[in-house]
């Protein structure tokens, strides 16, 4: 689509440029070359390999990422639970011990 659309900006301005040529040779003036057409439009980048690459490689690191932090909220939740369970079993047995002293 953008190679379609540098194609037609092209071939406009090549056209004026060679009807501005065709005028300054009829008043004896130096032709201006088409070189200058090319530097002023910018060639499209085309998704090849580069592009897709790069497009590759951030959905990686990102899926990559999420892996991580998956990882790591799942441990620290079964530490929280762990704990949890841990000091709701010590409040059991301190209940406990007190309940059978009294």
């Amino acid at each position: 689509m953008e190679k379609i659309k540098y194609d037609i900006s092209y071939n406009a301005l090549a056209q004026k440029r060679q009807q501005e040529n065709e005028q300054r040779a009829a008043r004896g003036e130096p032709l201006l070359s088409l070189d200058d057409i090319k530097k002023q439009l910018k060639y499209p980048q085309l998704q090849a390999k580069n592009g897709m690459l790069e497009l590759f490689l951030n959905a990686r690191d990102t899926d990559a990422y999420a892996e991580y932090a998956s990882t790591v909220t799942g441990q620290n939740i079964a530490k929280l639970f762990l704990s949890e369970a841990i000091s709701s079993g010590s409040a059991d047995k301190e209940r406990g011990n007190s309940t059978s002293r009294a």
